[in-house]
C-alpha cells in the first residue's frame, strides 16, 4: 500500500480513454503545412493564422532545418519566406523525398493572411485534385 503522501487526491482515471480521436469527432483532412521562416515574429504569425485554421503546422528557420524536418515528416506543403528560395528549391528537388512536395514562396504582395491563406488553398486544391 502507497503511503498517504503518494496517494491520489482525486478518483484514477487510467482506466479512461484519453487523448486521440473521440467518437464525436469529425473525420477529415488536416494539412500538414512546413513553414520555413528565417524570421521568428513573422513564423509566429504564420504559425498562429494557420494553426487557427486547422493547418497542422511544423516550423522551421532555414532550408537546411527544413529538410531535415521533411526527412521525419511528410508535409502537404512548404510554405517559405527565404532571402535565397532557389537554394531551397534545388535542395528540395535533389532528394525523392522531398521533390514530390510542393513549395510555395511567400512573396511582398502577400503580406495580407487571406492572401496568404488563399494560395495556400489553392496549392492544396490543385493537389487532392489530381
Amino acid at each position: 500500500m502507497a503511503p498517504d503522501s503518494e496517494r491520489r487526491e482525486t478518483r484514477d482515471r487510467r482506466r479512461f480513454a484519453r487523448g486521440g480521436r473521440r467518437e464525436y469527432d469529425r473525420e477529415g483532412f488536416s494539412p500538414l503545412i512546413l513553414v520555413v521562416d528565417e524570421d521568428a515574429d513573422s513564423s509566429a504569425r504564420s504559425e498562429a493564422i494557420l494553426a487557427a485554421l486547422k493547418f497542422a503546422v511544423a516550423p522551421a528557420r532555414s532550408a537546411d532545418e527544413a529538410l531535415a524536418v521533411m526527412r521525419a515528416l511528410r508535409p502537404n506543403l512548404v510554405v517559405a519566406r527565404v532571402s535565397d528560395p532557389q537554394r531551397l528549391e534545388r535542395q528540395m528537388a535533389s532528394s525523392e523525398l522531398t521533390a514530390a512536395v510542393p513549395v510555395l514562396i511567400v512573396t511582398d504582395d502577400m503580406r495580407a493572411p487571406q492572401d496568404l491563406i488563399a494560395a495556400i488553398r489553392r496549392v492544396l486544391g490543385a493537389r487532392t485534385v489530381a
